[in-house]
């Protein structure tokens, strides 16, 4: 399993404390310096003032309670996530293993575009820097780390993002024609599945979604045609689906191009 980086001292200063004590000791302070103020003031004050005092005193202890509380219940939630971060879900996959998924979708899209075998090699370069130029601009627009090629136990992933309690698992794929096998789709979708179960039980409370990121080389009727049948395919999935659409000359302009 893939060894975790030492954790920072954020990390280690829990957020519940951080505002728990600086909200423990004003309260302590105010009710000390109430009853002092009663104590020593007592004999000068009306009965309206006493009251009045000590109805604060009481006002602001129950503040001061419900706040703290609904602190607790707010990070608690993050806290316990943080914990179960410690051993983490996921495994960087082997060489093997992406070699394997890598030469797989490109035998698939040669055999499409009826390239000889001989001519792999170049579609196999083409795949390569279409998939990460995807992920560079997923990066760019989420604003967060990625980690690219993981597994979740059998389910393999070219990317997965983690937000807090949202974990995003990335697909990438290089299409020439306004379609996607069915085997294709129906792969992924159990892969889904079978990940939103694993979640469910290594990560509890976790939210997962699927980012489908395909580069494309079509025209704006074929992105069309190609969005319409992947959202009604994906419509019944036990986790919400984010289909974009990557124009491959646009990713090289951005990226690429001088």
């Amino acid at each position: 399993m893939a060894k975790r980086n030492e954790r920072s001292l954020s990390n280690y200063l829990s957020p519940t404390k951080n505002h728990l004590i600086p909200i423990t000791i004003l309260v302590i302070v105010a009710c000390l310096s109430g009853g002092l103020a009663i104590a020593f003031g007592s004999q000068h004050l009306e009965n309206t003032q006493k009251w009045a005092l000590i109805i604060f005193l009481i006002v602001f202890s129950i503040l001061g309670l419900t706040v703290s509380t609904w602190l607790i219940l707010r990070h608690s939630r993050k806290l316990s996530v943080g914990q179960r971060d410690d051993s983490p879900y996921w495994q960087i996959m082997l060489p093997e293993s992406q070699r394997r998924k890598l030469n797989a979708e490109v035998k698939e899209l040669g055999a499409i575009m009826n390239i000889p075998p001989q001519q792999l090699g170049d579609l196999r370069s083409a795949y390569i820097v279409a998939e990460d130029l995807a992920l560079r601009q997923l990066e760019q627009e989420t604003k967060t780390t990625m980690i690219r090629h993981v597994s979740i136990e059998a389910a393999e992933f070219d990317a997965i993002m983690v937000n807090n309690d949202i974990i995003t698992c990335i697909e990438t794929t290089f299409l020439v024609t306004p379609h996607v096998s069915q085997e294709k789709i129906n792969t992924t979708l159990k892969k889904i599945e079978f990940t939103a179960k694993k979640i469910n039980e290594l990560r509890p409370g976790s939210k997962l979604r699927l980012l489908l990121a395909l580069v494309t080389q079509l025209d704006q009727e074929g992105e069309a045609k190609l969005r319409s049948t992947l959202i009604s395919k994906f419509s019944s999935t036990p986790v919400d689906v984010d289909i974009r659409l990557l124009d491959f000359e646009g990713l090289q302009k951005i990226f690429v191009a001088d």
